[in-house]
């Protein structure tokens, strides 16, 4: 466990775990498919894609720290309101947004076009994951 979490602050995550994507499409995007679901997707639909991810990580965010990246400092939330400010500052814009697993060895970071990054090291986690997130329109490839 111990391994897992400073394998983000070396910058070795990808050598040390597997990765995988959590998206509310079901798998990369061609190019027409782009222009047409995310550049030219209208602010509602943009808002539905959010919502999607917004559950998918309230679900998860009380059995994980929050890692700072700056700092690199792991931090517990104090409760679902600091959550929601801080994933609402970052989901959209950066990967900067990173919470890891206080027990198991998975970690969520947010990324772009509605996709983000999934590490873990078991599979029997990202099979977890696949039923758990689907109730929340997401998909895990």
């Amino acid at each position: 466990m111990d391994d897992f979490r400073s394998s983000f602050f070396d910058g070795e995550v990808e050598l040390y775990a597997k990765t995988s994507y959590l998206s509310v499409f079901d798998g990369w995007l061609s190019r027409q498919d782009f222009d047409l679901k995310i550049k030219n997707a209208s602010l509602e639909l943009v808002g539905e894609y959010n919502s999607c991810r917004k559950r998918m990580f309230k679900r998860f965010y009380h059995e994980c720290f929050f890692l700072n990246q700056e700092d690199k400092q792991y931090y517990e939330f104090s409760d679902e309101a600091e959550f929601v400010k801080i994933l609402g500052d970052n989901l959209d814009y950066s990967e900067n947004f990173l919470l890891v697993s206080k027990k198991n060895n998975y970690a969520i970071q947010t990324g772009y076009d509605f996709t983000d990054n999934f590490y873990f090291l078991d599979d029997s986690l990202k099979h977890r994951f696949e039923n758990t997130v689907r109730q929340d329109q997401i998909f895990i490839f």
